[in-house]
């Protein structure tokens, strides 16, 4: 299964784009990616949800999603896309959605390591 790579500017700077043949599987702020060939289909889909995104179209993606990250972060990162477009949720308020009350800290962490910021906000 091959890496798709791209990039696309936004108002926030230049996004790096992967996804392989089914998933997406990161974006990285202020990066540029080298692409090779024409884009796949979920590529193009991902790009086109991305300008909608930042247009004001958009508030929710519809991408399929690979988040290869340790359980803990992977079910952080899982509450965190379930807050609704515009509401806020602090850490600790994250950290009891996901089941652990008192990990506020490991939150922010998980949080920070997020592969795929602005599709999980």
């Amino acid at each position: 299964m091959g890496t798709c790579v791209g990039t696309i500017d936004t108002k926030c700077g230049p996004i790096a784009l992967a996804t392989d043949e089914e998933n997406v599987i990161e974006l990285r702020f202020g990066c540029e990616a080298k692409q090779a060939g024409r884009d796949k289909p979920l590529m193009r889909e991902l790009k086109s949800q991305l300008r909608a995104y930042f247009r004001g179209q958009l508030r929710e993606f519809d991408l399929p999603l690979s988040l290869e990250a340790p359980r803990f972060t992977a079910t952080v990162l899982t509450a965190v896309s379930e807050i609704p477009f515009g509401e806020i949720r602090s850490y600790g308020e994250t950290a009891a959605d996901a089941g652990s009350p008192k990990a506020a800290r490991a939150v922010g962490q998980a949080v920070g390591s997020n592969p795929l910021p602005v599709v999980i906000p």
